[in-house]
């Protein structure tokens, strides 16, 4: 068989389009193709193939060993590839650079889409565009924005200006400034948020920040979450297992404890709660705030239902709203009112103002206003007043039945005439 492959060597009269006439006036004269002629099939080339100007294909262009396009671009590594753009450098083996602007791919099978001044220098990296990323990390990713890195292992940085996802399996969304620098830790976006303990969420806002294990802050403004957290200035979730919803300046400190929101809320007892309000403290352990002002629960398993500078301080004790009231005694209840005190153990007051139970009045109760109880298993009230639809043989008339020290029971009968009469029950 004949070898019938081109040898020609390249002159003039090879070009496709005529060059310098007058200088060359046999150029184009026997071109080894045009766009009327082009090659049929395959080209196939041993050398590089080096052009100043763009190649043009209307199916597969391939490269046993590297492509290199665009100006003044490098593509050192074995099999890597420039595919565009200007002053690109793919250096790592198996190297890709779409395009863009000074962009350097030196990891090995590193990938960089386009952009400006971005570089993927760990094994697998990856930066989709933007400016001045960095896929630093064993396959890292950094989807575009500017000034934003991934150098954990497997990190992740969707976009957004400055974020960095420095732990392995870590993922920032985008927002600004934001950091998770820990292993699985999330920062959906927002500004300046920081995530630094082993499985800890921030979903967005500003100035958020977690250093404690498998803790979270939705959102909100300066919400800490860390152990010992001093400060009332900014929200804070240190301690393990810990949530601040949102809100404004909370401080969770105890483990496994939960803000939902609000504003100056504090936590320092373990598996407590605050829904919300101002300025309420929680340091009971396993104690409940609802909501309100300046609110504390300081027993243990200690609830405050809401209202304004209630205490609920009592081992189990309850105050459900109003406001200045105090439970101490444990188990005690003060269910509403104004300037209510329960001293006495599993003792309650159901509301009205000014009603105070001794610190010897155990499980005794109050119902009304401005009651003082010192007996124990006694109910105070201002009046009361009762209402029958009558017994037969007796009449119209209200009555009370009650038990004497010696257990017997006794009804007590009060007519429509005024007549108190009592017969054994």
């Amino acid at each position: 068989m004949s070898n019938r492959f081109h040898n020609k060597f390249h002159r003039h009269n090879h070009h496709t389009n005529s060059t310098c006439p007058s200088q060359f006036p046999d150029s184009s004269y026997d071109p080894i193709a045009s766009r009327t002629s082009p090659f049929q099939g395959e080209f196939y080339s041993q050398g590089a193939i080096t052009t100043t100007e763009t190649i043009t294909t209307y199916k597969n262009l391939s490269a046993s060993c590297k492509i290199i396009a665009g100006a003044a671009a490098c593509a050192s590594g074995d099999y890597s590839g420039v595919l565009g753009g200007r002053s690109n450098t793919a250096s790592g083996g198996y190297a890709i650079i779409g395009g863009g602007c000074l962009n350097s791919a030196s990891g090995c099978c590193s990938t960089i889409g386009g952009g400006g001044c971005n570089s993927a220098p760990a094994v697998a990296g990856t930066v989709g565009g933007g400016n001045g990323n960095c896929a630093g990390g064993l396959a890292g990713t950094v989807g575009g924005g500017t000034g934003n890195s991934a150098t954990g292992t497997a990190g992740f940085v969707g976009g957004g200006n400055a974020n960095q996802a420095s732990g392995s399996f870590s993922v920032v969304g985008g927002g600004s400034v934001n950091t998770a620098s820990a292993y699985f830790a999330f920062v959906g976006g927002g500004t300046a948020n920081s995530a630094s303990c082993c499985g800890s969420t921030i979903g967005g806002g500003c100035c958020n920040s977690i250093s404690e294990i498998a803790s979270t802050i939705g959102g909100g403004l300066t919400n800490t979450i860390t152990t010992g957290a001093a400060t009332v200035y900014c929200s804070c979730a240190t301690a393990d297992y810990s949530t601040i919803g949102g809100g404004r300046n909370n401080t969770a400190t105890g483990y496994s404890s939960t803000i939902a929101g609000g504003n100056l809320n504090r936590i320092c007892a373990e598996a407590s709660t605050i829904g919300g309000g101002y300025n309420n403290t929680a340091s009971g352990l396993y104690s409940t705030i609802g909501g309100g002002i300046c609110g504390i629960a300081s027993g243990y398993y200690s609830v405050v239902g809401g209202g304004y500078n209630n205490c609920a301080e009592g081992y189990g004790s309850t105050v459900g709203g109003g406001s200045n009231s105090l439970a101490i005694g444990h188990g005690s209840v003060v269910v509403g009112g104004v300037s209510n005190c329960t001293l006495g153990e599993y003792s309650g007051i159901l509301g009205g103002c000014n009603n105070i139970i001794g610190s010897a009045g155990n499980s005794s109760f109050i119902v009304g206003t401005g009651i003082t109880a010192l007996s124990s298993y006694t109910t105070y009230m201002n009046r009361i007043e009762l209402h029958s639809p009558g017994v037969v043989g007796y009449g119209p008339q209200s009555e009370i039945v009650f038990r004497d020290t010696g257990y017997c029971r006794w009804t007590v009968f009060v007519t429509t005439a005024g007549v108190v009469s009592a017969v054994p029950a």
